[in-house]
């Protein structure tokens, strides 16, 4: 920039060197190109390409380093001067900025009217401008304007709301909060941290002595929701993090409980301010009725974790997603504040693709119609076989959304009871596939799932004592 006279030139250059700067992070080396810019410009005051440049380059600086205000500031004047010049050359950019600092900063009603502005543009645009369009799209859906994108899963939810509270630190002598929190027969995974607050039983019997220590306590019931919130009041300061399964715990048995329970109980916990990590790995994307377990409550987590329905189950995807008040604690200069936690497939873009395409099939309404028409035929069918079976044979019939499950009445309980082999054996025989979870059988049908095909199923429980005879 400097070996040329050409002010034009000199800005070009400046330009392409500030975004490079933006993109590996380096913003005081942007904001020194991005003063030059502002610098050169009034000297070409009739340039307004120029100037929209200009713009475009502040937008994209203000939203990497999570100006927000800043950045609405800078795609405004820039919208304003595009149509002043009829020059639109950057209102794709400068949307696609105001969408994604609005994204980062919880701002999701003016994120949402960013997008609506995209799409008007969207049947002239390329491949590459589609995709990124698609990508805020799909977050915006799938976080449902309460919540940011944050990494993988519930190892990083883990070590995200641990770290949280040593980044929040303000003095040595304040309560070390070095308890976790989580549900007896809860299953969360199965590498080290996934494991240690999962129950304690044969998922990690091989490896207890080297899992952390968890409290664990149990789901909540009528009869002891008031001892359990005692014991969260009492011990919550040394707590920082409380993991559930809302409202259904998946290997653990199939169990489910009641959301205003529940409700009471994380009411008390983030009284306490302990960080609520919500492990909907299972329960996202319609499984239990609505788009998240979450729905059914009053209270929110704060980390969230998902995966499975993300993507169909065609790719292998997971997301940990944080509100405004984690994700604060890492936004820092302070090098030792970062969160160190990355894959070599992180934002994998086929596994992305996968789960923008199933995102987009989701949305359609024939899929909402998909499940709550299952969610009616199942809970028809946990009607009939209570009729039928009255606590004889198989007991507990329950059912939420698209799952339905009960156990069979053996002497052998639990995951090696040899019952669930005899009920696989027996529904291959009627072209069924079922896998339960030992005496524990359940259904959880794919949303493609035709009536004919689920009365082929409600046919078959409702005979199975003949069946396994």
């Amino acid at each position: 920039a400097q070996k040329t006279n050409n002010i034009g030139v000199k800005i070009k250059i400046l330009s392409q060197y500030a975004l490079g700067k933006i993109r590996t992070g380096e913003y005081s080396e942007t904001a020194l190109a991005m003063e030059s810019i502002s610098q050169l410009t009034p000297a070409r005051a009739s340039n307004s390409w120029e100037k929209l440049l200009a713009k475009r380059i502040e937008s994209e600086y203000y939203a990497a380093a999570g100006l927000h205000e800043e950045c609405l500031k800078a795609v405004n004047e820039g919208l304003t001067l595009a149509d002043s010049s009829d020059l639109h050359i950057f209102d794709f950019d400068l949307l696609e900025q105001g969408a994604a600092s609005s994204l980062n900063a919880g701002d999701f009603s003016t994120g949402r009217k960013f997008l609506q502005k995209m799409t008007s543009s969207m049947a002239d645009a390329n491949l590459y401008d589609q995709s990124r369009f698609h990508f805020l799209e799909g977050h915006f859906a799938l976080l449902r304007g309460e919540l940011k994108e944050a990494d993988t899963q519930l190892k990083v939810a883990i070590k995200m709301a641990i770290q949280f509270w040593k980044n929040n630190a303000r003095a040595d002598n304040e309560p070390k909060r070095g308890k976790i929190l989580a549900f007896k027969e809860a299953y969360h995974g199965d590498t080290f941290g996934a494991m240690s607050v999962s129950d304690r039983g044969l998922f990690t019997l091989s490896f207890q002595e080297y899992l952390f220590e968890v409290v664990f306590i149990e789901t909540p019931n009528g009869g002891n929701i008031g001892d359990l919130r005692k014991l969260v009041n009492s011990i919550g300061q040394q707590v920082s993090c409380f993991i559930y399964e809302p409202l259904l715990q998946g290997a653990g048995g199939m169990k489910m409980y009641e959301a205003n329970l529940m409700d009471q109980l994380l009411e008390e916990v983030q009284s306490q301010g302990i960080i609520c990590i919500g492990d909907e790995v299972l329960t996202g994307f319609g499984r239990t009725g609505k788009m998240f377990a979450g729905d059914y409550l009053r209270n929110k987590p704060d980390i969230i974790c998902l995966s499975k329905g993300l993507t169909g189950g065609t790719m292998a995807l997971g997301i940990t997603a944080a509100t405004g008040r984690i994700y604060d604690a890492f936004l820092s200069e302070d090098k030792s504040k970062t969160f160190f936690h990355g894959h070599s497939f992180t934002a994998n873009p086929i596994a992305c693709a996968a789960a923008n395409a199933s995102l987009d099939l989701f949305e359609l309404e024939s899929c909402a119609d998909k499940i709550s028409r299952i969610s009616g035929k199942l809970a028809a069918l946990a009607s009939s076989m209570a009729k039928k079976y009255k606590e004889q044979f198989l007991k507990n019939i329950r059912q939420l959304g698209t799952v339905l499950a009960f156990e069979l009445e053996t002497e052998q309980e639990g995951y090696l009871s040899t019952a669930g082999a005899r009920v696989t054996a027996a529904a291959i025989k009627n072209g069924i596939y079922l896998r339960p979870l030992g005496n524990t059988v359940y259904l959880m049908p794919p949303y493609c799932i035709t009536d004919d095909e689920l009365q082929e199923i409600s046919t078959f429980l409702l005979d199975l004592a003949s069946q396994l005879r």
